[in-house]
């Protein structure tokens, strides 16, 4: 389960949610069967911790009638669809707890969102109705845990490549061999700490740590000063900073500091002390083999791949819609680039509804888009050429969603690369897909002319995966560049296509679609090498909402006049 659900249920039972976070846990209830089973599961154990000497909040009658009403919900479901015992999951409890099945679920989804629903608001509406809230405890962590795992960037450390479980916890002397990917960890000590796969390292205490190969870089606070990394050649301690270190399969030991201050103790070479070297911003220590003595030279950062900087202050022009916005990449900002200046990650500009970042990322640097200090129109931008492409972080959208991009299309080499295919070349170049099954894609055909669909992946009643909603531009595009919006409205089975500022097809064959939260592809397909988008993306911004046609009008405006992209005629006319 997500961690961010646990915390939602947790901060509901103990009386600390907040309004918008009750109306989000109540979407969930509503939408995702995952979500109602851990939500019964936790209540019911916190009814029963009630009956021992923990310090736990009691619930209140109104609160404990309300679970009832949702066990007699199930009570009444089991009696008219029994099931196999053996498929009923029931915690330990002395009490009985409640009754889990997986099962039951899409029969009782409204009324167990609905129950659960009155429980979100009876929390929230009676904090005191059986006298003062019992102070919480606050759990230490174990003695021998050191750290815990805050951000997984596709790593292949244990079986989920994003998301990091709650129970994530690192202890001291624990080995992590990571062969790929970015695995972030947060030490007791408020150090972040970011290993880049290929790489073996051990946690040795709450202020330490060893690298017997890769790459890591950290961030150290004030209080994690002194922060201690060992190698074979040498321990290096910071001094509150920004630092990288990389020891490679060969032996060699580099340290570069990217702010503040390191101090490098290295090992002695021969029958000469080694001495300590200061390390201060831009400044590195490389020793090559194990008979260098080692020196100062300077800092490279382009060779680490690093977790984003936290603060986002958005100090720019907001767009003709900010409301609903959940992602938002722009070329011109946040972009973190590699030795060939290729873009190893992308990050979310946060304004308005879109106050968690979802950041882009590649960690295979053969497959990072180039970065372009002056693409269209003089604008900067990133360039695929289909085989390259950007995966956010998972990103949550629902039923409705919007996605809006600035691009100018290869046109000869998105023909070439459609032709070399043996199979699918109805797939053209894709510029988004944003990874369900089902969602959403929007692409580049052979004939240049835009196309979005949802595609739904297999069904049982067909042969072939499944796509529908189509809706295809009349014309190909110009050399140019051009501002696409895709609008997509499960209400009203609606698809709307936007090329330049004009509506340029809509259909009224879209199916609903499920909420997901799972990673989004940018300039890539989900899977299949050489379907990526071939040309320059400048911005990309999707909204977790379908824009009304003067909203999808408005951004297309806001974006033309960013990007100096020209409108369609009808549309400036209108104007």
């Amino acid at each position: 389960m997500d961690r961010k659900v646990l915390r939602l249920i947790d901060d509901l039972i103990e009386n600390r949610l907040s309004a918008a976070d009750a109306a989000a846990l109540e979407r969930m209830l509503r939408e995702e069967p995952e979500v109602r089973a851990a939500y019964l599961e936790l209540m019911g154990v916190h009814r029963d911790l009630v009956s021992l000497e923990s310090p736990v909040r009691p619930f209140s009658r109104e609160e404990l009638r309300t679970i009832k009403a949702v066990e007699d919900c199930v009570g009444e479901f089991d009696s008219a669809h029994p099931q196999n015992p053996a498929a009923t999951v029931r915690p330990p409890s002395a009490r009985g707890g409640l009754r889990l099945d997986r099962f039951k679920y899409g029969a009782l989804g409204l009324l167990l969102g609905t129950a659960a629903s009155a429980l979100v608001a009876l929390t929230l509406a009676t904090p005191d109705a059986d006298g003062p809230v019992a102070p919480v405890a606050q759990a230490a962590p174990a003695a021998n845990v050191v750290a815990k795992v805050i951000r997984k960037i596709d790593c292949d450390w244990e079986t989920e490549r994003w998301s990091a479980a709650p129970s994530s916890q690192i202890e001291a002397g624990q080995q992590i061999n990571l062969a790929a990917g970015l695995l972030v960890l947060e030490y007791n000590s408020g150090v972040e700490l970011t290993l880049n796969g290929p790489a073996t390292f051990v946690a040795t205490s709450d202020k330490s740590a060893q690298l017997l190969s890769g790459q890591l870089s950290a961030r150290v606070p004030v209080k994690g000063r002194g922060f201690t990394v060992e190698t074979h050649a040498g321990d290096f301690v910071d001094l509150g900073t920004e630092f990288g270190m990389i020891v490679t399969e060969e032996g060699s030991v580099e340290t570069h500091v990217f702010k503040g201050e390191v101090v490098a103790k290295p090992t002695s070479v021969g029958s000469e002390a080694a001495k300590s070297v200061l390390l201060q911003t831009g400044v590195a220590w490389a020793r090559g083999s194990s008979s260098d003595q080692g020196g100062k030279v300077g800092a490279r950062p382009e060779l680490f791949v690093r977790s984003l900087a936290t603060d986002r202050t958005f100090a720019g022009d907001k767009p003709a819609v900010s409301d609903r916005l959940v992602l938002w990449l722009d070329a011109a900002n946040r972009l973190q680039l590699d030795q060939n200046r290729s873009v190893s990650a992308w990050g979310d500009q946060l304004c308005d509804a879109n106050a968690s970042p979802n950041d882009a990322w590649q960690v295979v640097a053969e497959k990072r888009p180039v970065w372009i200090k002056k693409g269209p129109n003089g604008r900067p931008a990133l360039r695929f050429d289909g085989h390259k492409g950007l995966v956010t972080e998972p990103l949550r959208l629902g039923s409705y969603h919007t996605s809006a991009v600035v691009f100018r299309v290869n046109r000869k080499l998105a023909t070439k690369l459609i032709a070399e295919r043996d199979e699918y070349q109805h797939l053209g170049v894709q510029l988004l897909n944003l990874n369900g099954p089902p969602h959403t894609v929007l692409q580049v055909n052979d004939d240049a002319r835009v196309e979005a669909r949802i595609h739904r992946g297999w069904l049982r009643e067909f042969s072939d995966p499944v796509d529908s909603g189509y809706t295809i531009s009349h014309a190909p595009l110009s050399d140019g560049t051009h501002v696409v919006l895709y609008v997509y409205d499960s209400a009203n089975s609606l698809s709307q296509l936007y090329i330049d500022g004009e509506l340029a097809a809509e259909s009224y064959d879209a199916p609903e679609l499920s909420a997901t939260e799972t990673p989004r592809y940018i300039g890539s397909h989900f899977e299949r090498e050489g379907f990526g988008f071939a040309g320059d993306i400048s911005e990309v911004m999707v909204y977790d909402a379908a824009l009304s046609p003067d909203e999808a009008i408005a951004m297309s405006h806001w974006l033309a006049a960013k990007h100096q992209a020209p409108l369609n005629v009808s549309v400036q006319a209108a104007n």
